[in-house]
């Protein structure tokens, strides 16, 4: 029998990394590239929130929204990190100053990359832009449900100032806002590009091409059925950094791991056990509201 907590000390069948045999350290682990997996995740999740955005009659929460955004963040952040830990390895910091450093400010990781990977001597807070900080305000107020009494200004967004009103722009900024880091950074390691591939159907097509062809004329077409507008810019800057670093990275993919035990046989038990907690109303003028009383019945 196969024990789900030790499946975890296999390396997962298509997971993505950075190898380079310049650095010891990477020989026998390559470096995750865990942004590629939180950016395909974020994508399908704003595709699901376009699909709800989409059809509402009324103004209401869409259940897509936050993940999406949440998402998007942790593509960002990720991104920045895995930059960042290319510019540790590049600078040979000890183990013990590894894990001191792991533990700083996106802002601080920012820089650390210009200076440790494009040796800039001065380069205050790399590409952390406004825009950016803004978005970790707008992120800390959802990740850590801290926001009441305070609301939040934004001068260079427009994130929603009470976070629990936010809506599909939101979503499209936190998006717009990742992108451009990572179109300014994508070709910053020599030989590779780091835009985000996205599975669709059985092809990987990249980021700034899906949202180009699809998430912005989406969007629009849906605003224009619904009859609203927006002050955002759709344009992404797509600056580029000049700077790249030879560091003699390339991109391995896992092609082999574990297999299940038990030889596959397609079921469907999570859609019949779901199915079987949907209960009809009788009365279907009626629109149930959450029960936290204590008289809650199922």
């Amino acid at each position: 029998m196969m024990i789900l907590e030790q499946i975890r000390e296999n390396v997962p069948v298509g997971a993505f990394g950075l190898f380079s045999n310049q650095y010891p350290i990477l020989l026998n682990r390559p470096l995750p590239l865990l942004f590629h997996e939180y950016s395909n995740t974020a994508f399908h999740f704003t595709v699901s929130a376009l699909r709800e955005f989409e059809n509402e009659k009324i103004v209401a929460n869409n259940r897509y929204l936050f993940p999406s955004v949440i998402f998007w963040f942790l593509s960002l952040e990720s991104y920045i990190s895995t930059l960042f830990k290319v510019s540790l390895l590049k600078a040979g910091i000890s183990e013990d100053e590894w894990k001191k450093e792991q533990n700083e400010s996106l802002r601080y990781k920012f820089s650390r990359i210009h200076i440790n990977l494009f040796n800039k001597k001065n380069p205050n807070r790399g590409h952390f832009s406004p825009l950016i900080e803004e978005f970790c305000i707008y992120r800390n107020s959802l990740f850590h449900d801290a926001y009441f009494f305070q609301v939040n200004n934004y001068e260079k967004t427009f994130f929603s100032k009470i976070p629990d009103h936010s809506n599909e722009i939101d979503l499209m900024q936190s998006l717009l806002i990742t992108l451009d880091s990572m179109f300014f950074y994508k070709n910053s390691l020599t030989g590779l590009n780091l835009m985000p591939n996205i599975l669709i159907g059985e092809r990987w097509i990249r980021l700034d091409t899906l949202f180009e062809s699809y998430i912005q004329p989406t969007f629009q077409q849906i605003c224009v059925k619904k009859g609203v507008e927006t002050h955002i810019n759709f344009s992404p800057r797509k600056l580029k950094t000049r700077n790249s670093c030879n560091c003699g990275f390339i991109l391995v993919v896992n092609s082999e791991g574990l297999t299940y035990e038990k030889s596959f046989e397609y079921t469907n038990i999570t859609e019949k056990n779901y199915q079987q907690l949907i209960k009809p109303i009788e009365d279907k003028t009626t629109f149930l509201l959450p029960d936290y009383t204590d008289n809650y019945k199922s």
